[in-house]
């Protein structure tokens, strides 16, 4: 696994179409988040193989810290199914 790199907002953001940043920049600001989490697909012979998916974390979310993601050594799977099982590439706590 490669090392999780700690970006500005200005950086993650950045990672994702502009369709989606507005509702990114809405999650991240809610009470009990602490940050969010850029996690992308590496299940080869998935449909979803290269998918960025934005996930935040905190006291009020599932995943209480960014330990609990990288904890997942299967990759958290973002619809259930083991073909969209996904890692931590980047994170933010700006």
């Amino acid at each position: 696994m490669s090392k999780i790199k700690k970006l500005s907002w200005a950086e993650f953001i950045a990672q994702f179409d502009e369709s989606v940043q507005d509702t990114l920049s809405t999650r991240r600001k809610k009470e009990g988040v602490d940050g969010m989490v850029m996690l992308v697909n590496h299940v080869m012979d998935s449909s979803r193989l290269g998918d960025r998916t934005a996930m935040i974390y905190g006291p009020s979310c599932t995943f209480k810290s960014l330990e609990m993601i990288t904890d997942q050594k299967g990759g958290v799977y973002i619809n259930g199914l083991p073909s969209s099982a996904s890692f931590v590439e980047s994170y933010t706590t700006d």
